[in-house]
């Protein structure tokens, strides 16, 4: 059976044989063993392959955070314009640049296919650290404009890479659930990361 395969049988689930029910040995670590007990057990199917298993958690959770970076601005968008001393209009204007940029993402589509999903993916999260340091960085409001640009761009980049993992791993009758968990990030990054930032 090929390893990776959206038909391999994880490791740590009972199968049926010719000679009655037989259990694979568990080789993940103890700390991620029990994460998967406790969460992914009642999340994923038992037919997924043991890299959707072992990745969809920190793959989420990766993606929590690049929502959080990119949404921050919409909340604080008063206490950002203060801060640079501009009007809301003029933020207003800057947000708008960076929504209108999404028009680039069909040439970010076509970077993530040469780029393969695990390098996209990378690429985007490091991206986005960097868009969000020059956000953070920013003097004047056009820095932040093209600040915006990165971290919309970075975020495409990432989310491209991670749905197409998820359509080589997991067949498609089980494709629409795992889309749905790793969709929960788009409400965690407000919720979560954006409420921390607040406090921060």
């Amino acid at each position: 059976m090929r390893s990776g395969s959206a038909t391999e049988v994880p490791p740590y689930f009972w199968t049926m044989s010719a000679t009655g029910p037989r259990s694979y040995r568990d080789e993940r670590p103890p700390g991620l063993r029990i994460a998967s007990t406790a969460v992914l057990r009642r999340l994923l199917d038992d037919r997924d392959v043991p890299e959707v298993h072992r990745n969809l958690v920190p793959l989420t959770l990766a993606r929590v955070t690049g929502n959080a970076c990119y949404r921050y601005t919409y909340p604080f968008v008063a206490l950002i314009a203060s801060g640079l001393d501009v009007t809301l209009g003029r933020m207003g204007l800057a947000l708008a640049f960076a929504e209108l940029a999404g028009l680039l993402s069909p040439l970010t589509g076509r970077l993530a296919d040469r780029l393969g999903q695990r390098t996209a993916m990378a690429g985007g999260l490091a991206s986005v650290a960097l868009g969000a340091s020059l956000a953070a960085s920013a003097q004047h409001v056009v820095w932040l404009a093209l600040a915006l640009v990165v971290l919309a761009q970075s975020k495409v980049l990432f989310d491209l890479g991670l749905t197409s993992w998820i359509a080589e791993q997991v067949p498609y009758e089980r494709r629409s659930r795992i889309v749905g968990l790793t969709e929960t990030s788009w409400a965690g990054g407000l919720l979560l990361g954006v409420s921390t930032m607040g406090l921060v």
